[in-house]
């Protein structure tokens, strides 16, 4: 039987720990992390690894952190995929760290959503975290801030 959210229900409330999502992360060895290629479907462009293991052997990990929730990326497959490749830790931010009981939370926008796994976890990731970090699976054309102007999901950072 599939759970429905009632409309009456209170609004879903996402409180982060910290104003400061980067003060979260940590870096991890890459083959504990699950990558979104090898858990939905989700094409990898091998010459783009190849050229990120270069870069990486040379020069270690750059930019932002994989956003992961139960040990599961929702972004930076070829940038796992690289890491592995060039023997570096990648740095992390576990969405479970930063959220305030995030497993209900989780539960709650899917629900909410009717989205899957990755993209309820992208969804909360998009309101959250800043736009720079790569966020960009396909949501189908949701918007996560509609939930937010029509008081469904309130955010506290």
């Amino acid at each position: 039987m599939e759970k429905k959210r009632d409309m009456d229900q209170d609004p879903i409330l996402i409180v982060t720990t910290t104003s400061d999502p980067t003060m979260m992360a940590e870096f991890v060895d890459p083959t504990d992390i699950i990558c979104l290629n090898e858990y939905t479907f989700h094409t990898t462009d091998e010459a783009f690894v190849l050229e990120l293991e270069v870069d990486m052997a040379q020069r270690g990990w750059q930019g932002s952190p994989v956003i992961v929730s139960q040990g599961h990326a929702v972004n930076g497959t070829h940038r796992i995929l690289a890491a592995r490749r060039a023997g570096i830790d990648i740095f992390v931010l576990d969405l479970e760290d930063l959220i305030t009981d995030f497993t209900q939370v989780l539960e709650d926008v899917m629900i909410l959503t009717d989205l899957d796994f990755p993209q309820a976890v992208t969804l909360i990731a998009r309101l959250v975290l800043p736009q720079h970090w790569g966020l960009d699976l396909d949501l189908f054309g949701t918007d996560p801030w509609e939930y937010v102007e029509s008081g469904e999901i309130v955010v506290v950072v």
